[in-house]
């Protein structure tokens, strides 16, 4: 496929969207381990029957999935995979559910990509090439976009826009207090996009520069959003904040690394906040140099006492008094002291 950036390979469920009746899906290519229900599967084209779990298995294996819309899926090792129709009102849908492995895709517009923990990724416009990876269960979410937009929805809440030429892993707490962390690639053009829909009226957008690490959260009893740029971004990857209530825009600011932001849920304002500061936190936050950092352990050889001026007279060093010798003790007088001293 060509993608960016050499990234992990990504597993995922792929949901797609059709206005026909359900279009069967087909292997075109297998190789290694692969089966198909409890079938192996040969490098045959082979349907792939609703409901039935395609299995890649081992490592060196793959299953290549095409879709009678062209969609098409490269499984790596570790893919299961299986075909689910079902109809959403008068509409057929025709879902692709991949609950662990990896994949690699081309996709058409109006696909629909759901992975486990309550995500999906959805492609809004155009074709998208991109690679898609579920970690730890599902709680995160690799996406590596060459071309085109998607985005990832985490419960009704969250949304993380993604654009050609951009990578991110999505981290999705769905037990309440909902909370994500969104890290972005070191090597992004632009900036990802975050928006919270904190309340049926607030929305909170956040824009992530490359190589920077945000979360979100709700506290104080969901009176606030706390939003805090991680020490681990780049020293430049400043947040870009912006609060609309009703669709007006109320606040806007910026989070440098190692800063909270606190966006009210009632007016839509943003307070900021530091993090506590510890030497390891300084130490990061200031970029001490190794002369700094080696100051405090420096034993300042090499100095001399200054001259004496013209006419000054001479001093001397104070004579040194010797110490007293030590008393120590006499061991031949200590009744016992050679009692255990082996013969």
């Amino acid at each position: 496929m060509g993608l960016h950036r050499s990234l992990p390979l990504f597993a995922m469920a792929v949901l797609l969207v059709l206005s026909a009746p359900a279009v069967p899906a087909t292997i075109v290519d297998a190789g290694g381990t692969v089966t198909l229900g409890e079938a192996p599967v040969g490098a045959a084209e082979t349907p792939l029957p609703a409901g039935t779990s395609l299995q890649v298995v081992g490592e060196g294996s793959r299953a290549t999935v095409v879709a009678g819309n062209g969609d098409r899926m490269v499984l790596q090792p570790g893919s299961d995979f299986h075909l689910q129709s079902v109809t959403e009102g008068e509409k057929p849908v025709e879902t692709y559910v991949l609950k662990s492995g990896a994949f690699i895709g081309r996709l058409s517009p109006g696909t629909v990509v759901i992975l486990p923990n309550d995500t999906r990724i959805v492609v809004p416009e155009g074709t998208c090439e991109l690679s898609i990876e579920t970690r730890e269960g599902g709680k995160k979410t690799a996406i590596d976009v060459n071309e085109g937009r998607v985005e990832v929805l985490s419960g009704s809440q969250f949304k993380t826009v993604l654009t050609s030429r951009q990578s991110a892993v999505v981290t999705f707490r769905k037990e309440k207090p909902r909370t994500i962390k969104v890290a972005s690639g070191p090597d992004n053009e632009g900036e990802v996009v975050v928006l919270d829909q904190a309340t049926p009226d607030l929305e909170i957008e956040v824009r992530v520069p490359k190589a920077s690490e945000t979360t979100l959260t709700a506290v104080d009893s969901n009176q606030k959003t706390k939003i805090e740029n991680s020490l681990d971004s780049s020293k430049d990857g400043k947040l870009g904040i912006v609060s609309r209530v009703k669709g007006e825009e109320k606040a806007r600011g910026e989070v440098a690394p190692g800063v909270f932001a606190y966006v009210l849920h009632e007016s839509g304002a943003i307070e900021f906040e530091y993090v506590d500061i510890d030497f390891k936190i300084l130490r990061r936050a200031i970029g001490l140099t190794n002369e700094f950092s080696t100051l405090s352990v420096s034993n300042f050889t090499g100095v001399k006492d200054p001259k004496p001026s013209a006419g000054s007279p001479r001093r001397e060093p104070p004579e040194q008094e010797e110490p007293d010798e030590p008393d120590y003790p006499d061991y031949y007088d200590i009744p016992g002291y050679y009692d255990d001293e082996p013969s």
